[in-house]
């Protein structure tokens, strides 16, 4: 489970470090095509990767938790 686990932490992390790079790309181009653009405050750009990487973990561990229930001779044996 710690495998799995760690991987998803990984992806995560990489995801969401190349999201906020675009995001604060198109965040700087928005401010010089439209004088009128207010960017987002410090708490949009501080709760959204915490959600996001909340629910890549939800994602990550309930499979995982799944798949540690199951008998791995009667997941052989049935054929499936």
């Amino acid at each position: 489970m710690r495998l799995v686990i760690s991987e998803g932490a990984r992806l995560a992390l990489a995801g969401t470090i190349v999201g906020m790079l675009g995001a604060t790309l198109v965040a700087r181009s928005l401010l010089q095509v439209t004088p009128n653009y207010a960017p987002a405050g410090i708490w949009v750009w501080l709760a959204a990767p915490l959600v996001l990487i909340g629910a890549i973990a939800v994602a990550g561990v309930l499979p995982a938790r799944r798949a540690l229930v199951v008998d791995p001779l009667t997941i052989l044996r049935s054929g499936n």
